[in-house]
């Protein structure tokens, strides 16, 4: 097939970065242009080294009318902000979109703008993103033009429990989702809680009952079980690098865990990205460096609750990888291509 012509905007993020590690092992993608506000004008060697296999292009603004018009794929590795005003830009171009922001991932305006705080200048295209979740969403993502990339957080609770609201394998009442993420989900800025003699050998909650990521995870859960539902999101920050460990509390009965487990092997059967344990509780260690969810269950008889354990790379299956997933489907490549 032909190649594919990528911009990817935000270039310097640990997203950025982590997507374009990705980018060159893709055997379609060329990449086209990069963006960064805070190094434009400087060569990737000067303003990224890291990034060894890019030294020879140099970082642009996003408001440089030159990357407008040649890339066939564009991701945004951008603030919510930012993202909500340069997709139309692309889209308008021909350009397909995958935004890694949360700008176009809530479908209520009146709640996205309570929740994120500014009023959305494109509120039509909330209306056609497809939220990509490739293997709960995967024919959706196909026709995208614009890919609204789930957060870290709701991927890691979404996966395992979404299929079970769909078919009523568990109900939906008073879902607790308890998550621990390494201190990357909360991005590359230096401020004080983020530096190494804060979050060494610390372990803190925060944001409990306004994590801008609970409406998302509930927009979803609802849509699932087809009636709203309410979720209880305890998001922790973790001594680690990267990875997110959910641990999620269900009601149920007596052979409730054998049930979702048999649940879940069939809806993801195939799907090369999920796997789901039985004999083991899954381990941030075991998702790190890969695109995977992993997924286990136990049921505490003593008082009555189903716990789920998922796992991820917040950066990989919670971010770059996940996009990549979605470009792969939405030029009808294999979705495992650049990401295996």
């Amino acid at each position: 097939m032909d190649r594919i012509k990528i911009g990817v905007c935000g270039a310097t993020g640990y997203s950025g970065i982590e997507l374009l590690k990705l980018l060159k092992r893709h055997s379609y993608a060329d990449v086209v242009f990069l963006t960064s506000e805070t190094k434009a004008g400087k060569t990737v060697l000067e303003g990224e080294p890291s990034l060894t296999d890019y030294h020879g292009m140099k970082f642009l603004s996003a408001e440089d009318p030159s990357i407008y018009g040649i890339a066939d794929a564009v991701f945004l590795c951008l603030p919510h902000e930012a993202s909500a005003e340069t997709a139309p830009k692309f889209l308008d171009k021909g350009a397909k979109v995958i935004d890694l922001s949360a700008a176009y991932r809530i479908e209520d305006t009146g709640l996205f703008e309570k929740v994120y705080k500014f009023s959305h200048p494109s509120p039509g295209l909330i209306r056609t993103a497809v939220y990509g979740l490739p293997e709960i969403y995967p024919e959706e993502v196909k026709k995208a033009a614009l890919v609204a990339n789930p957060g870290c957080y709701p991927t890691c609770v979404l996966m395992p429990v979404m299929p079970l609201l769909k078919d009523k394998t568990i109900t939906a009442d008073n879902i607790i989702a308890d998550c621990k993420s390494g201190i990357s989900g909360a991005g590359r800025k230096a401020v004080v809680e983020r530096m190494y003699p804060e979050i060494n050998e610390n372990l803190y909650a925060y944001n409990i009952g306004t994590h801008r990521h609970r409406p998302e995870i509930a927009q979803e859960l609802s849509k699932s079980a087809g009636k709203p539902v309410k979720v209880t999101f305890i998001p922790h920050v973790a001594p680690m690098d990267r990875g997110i460990l959910s641990t999620i509390y269900i009601q149920g009965g007596e052979g409730i865990r054998d049930k979702v487990l048999d649940k879940l092997e069939s809806f993801y059967h195939g799907k090369p990205f999920v796997k789901i344990y039985r004999d083991v509780l899954p381990q941030v260690k075991w998702a790190t460096y890969t695109n995977k969810v992993l997924i286990g269950a136990q049921y505490d008889g003593e008082t009555g609750y189903l716990v789920i354990v998922s796992a991820i790379d917040n950066l990989i299956k919670g971010a770059a990888g996940q996009a990549l997933q979605n470009m792969n489907l939405m030029f009808g490549i294999p979705e495992t291509e650049g990401l295996i």
